[in-house]
């Protein structure tokens, strides 16, 4: 008796993503990882700026999520008169301003100033980011996206423990110079983002 061939699929198979979405996913890291290490260190650098026994600590903090919350509310009205790569342009540089203030402050309120605008810098990054991926193929936009927001939560996690080996060995304001390199990736990368759908 003849033996049939039987084709076995593969229990496991690699998803293929393209390369338009690796850009948009690298663009929201470097973004993500600034998100995650306000979120741990804000309140540090404050505390480290005004001494161990004071008050307020949590206005690093406070400040960067309130103006980032607000990018967030009011930011589609400016992209529209914008568009999507201007937008994300002018809110990056406005993080990266942010962020030169807060690793050259030595007052409070200019640190503060500088937390301002690197949340509202960041602001509309992610949401950006999840749009143009969606936009990639109405087909395959939940793989998408949900492959977006692996790789952001890791830039979530992964960017206060390297903030914080390099504070160990410096101080936190030299750990905070390691976000600039993610963010003018994020800048250059800003030019991949997709506008509308295909």
């Amino acid at each position: 008796e003849s033996i049939k061939s039987v084709e076995v699929s593969p229990v496991f198979v690699i998803p293929q993503f393209p390369a338009i979405l690796i850009y948009i996913c690298v663009f929201a890291f470097g973004i993500t990882i600034i998100e995650g290490a306000m979120a741990d260190w804000a309140s540090v650098y404050v505390k480290e700026m005004l001494g161990p026994d004071s008050q307020g600590t949590g206005f690093g903090f406070g400040v960067f999520a309130a103006f980032m919350a607000l990018g967030r509310f009011f930011g589609d009205n400016l992209k529209i008169r914008l568009g999507t790569i201007m937008f994300a342009r002018v809110f990056l540089i406005t993080s990266v301003i942010g962020l030169i203030i807060l690793v050259t402050a030595d007052d409070l309120r200019l640190a503060l100033v500088g937390f301002a605008l690197t949340g509202i810098g960041v602001s509309v990054g992610f949401p950006l980011a999840v749009t143009s991926a969606a936009y990639i193929d109405d087909k395959r936009e939940a793989s998408f996206v949900a492959f977006l927001s692996l790789i952001s939560l890791i830039g979530f996690l992964v960017g206060p423990p390297i903030i914080g080996f390099i504070a160990d060995v410096t101080n936190l304001k030299t750990g905070f110079l390691m976000l600039f390199p993610g963010l003018l990736l994020s800048l250059f990368l800003s030019s991949k983002l997709i506008t509308n759908k295909n």
